[in-house]
Formats: C-alpha cells, sequence, structure tokens
C-alpha cells in the first residue's frame, strides 16, 4: 500500500502514474490536500471522472518545510507540474504518464501536445531560474536509457534527449 510505503520510508515528494481515486476523489488513501492531479470539467463544468482523466499526479507531504504551488497551465491528464519552493531553491517538478503505444487513449497528435508541453515547462523553468525534475512512466524501452529490448514508442520519448536532459532508470 502507497500510503504505508510514504510513511515508513518518510518520503517528501512522490510521483505517481496510473492513480486511481475512490468515490470522493481521494487517491490511494492519501490526504487530498497533499495530492495534487489534473481537475478536468465537461462543457457545464461537470467533474469528469478522474478514473477516465487523470493519469499522472504528485504526493508532497505536509510534514516537509517546503511550500508547493499546482500550477494548472503546464498540466494535463497526463502531466502534473508543481513548483516546489525550499529555502535555498526553487523546482518545478512534473509527473509524466504516457500511455502504452496500442492504447485508445492517444490520439494521433498526442505527442505533438505533449512536447509543447514540455517545451512550455521548460522555459518557465528558466524564466524563474529553477531545475526540473520530470519522472514518469513513459511505457517506452530502450537500450537508450539501459533497457536490453526497444518497444513501444520509444522513438517519440528519445526527443526528450533533445532538451539536454539527463534520463535515469535505475531500478
Amino acid at each position: 500500500e502507497l500510503s504505508k510505503l510514504i510513511n515508513e520510508r518518510e518520503l517528501d515528494i512522490v510521483f505517481i502514474q496510473e492513480p486511481y481515486f475512490t468515490n470522493n476523489y481521494q487517491m490511494l488513501h492519501l490526504p487530498k490536500k497533499d495530492v495534487y492531479y489534473s481537475d478536468k470539467y465537461d462543457e457545464e463544468r461537470e467533474r469528469i471522472n478522474q478514473w477516465d482523466v487523470s493519469k499522472s499526479a504528485i504526493y508532497i507531504s505536509d510534514q516537509t518545510p517546503i511550500r508547493s504551488e499546482y500550477l494548472k497551465d503546464l498540466s494535463n491528464e497526463h502531466i502534473v507540474c508543481v513548483k516546489v519552493i525550499t529555502t535555498r531553491q526553487t523546482i518545478l517538478i512534473a509527473s509524466v504518464y504516457i500511455p502504452p503505444k496500442n492504447s485508445t487513449d492517444r490520439p494521433g497528435n498526442f505527442f505533438t501536445k505533449l512536447f509543447e508541453l514540455v517545451d512550455e515547462i521548460i522555459m518557465t523553468a528558466d524564466q524563474c531560474n529553477a531545475q526540473l525534475i520530470m519522472a514518469g512512466d513513459f511505457n517506452a524501452r530502450s537500450a537508450r536509457w539501459h533497457d536490453k529490448e526497444e518497444q513501444g514508442h520509444y522513438r517519440d520519448v528519445q526527443k526528450l534527449f533533445n532538451y539536454n536532459m539527463d534520463i535515469k532508470n535505475d531500478d
């Protein structure tokens, strides 16, 4: 159970992909005020079922002395971006979920929109003089990030290297 693991290891920040919500929109029995995820509404301003929408989330413990701010304009159902302010620095953190290659949750322009949002996140980090940490489930396998196989949409995900990012894939 995630909440038990968070407490045992005293984790301050957790990147979550494919979160699951209870009927009152509480995720994984974590305090709602500590979890950032995308809110999406339909035309009548009714909340859309979060099971169908939020694919990423970020948990930030309220026991940590950092301040955090949800960046709604830099978030969608697949990326959640939060500004974290510590006593020493500002960091933008983004939790990313990319559906598998054969998923119906990926329209044809998915990667175009994804990389437009990543561009905006990087520009915002530069403007704020902030570090950027992006973590997620990219559903892509490639030798480029120390995998033995190449599967899924790894060619699309490899475009992240164009952003001069260090990619870590430690078990």
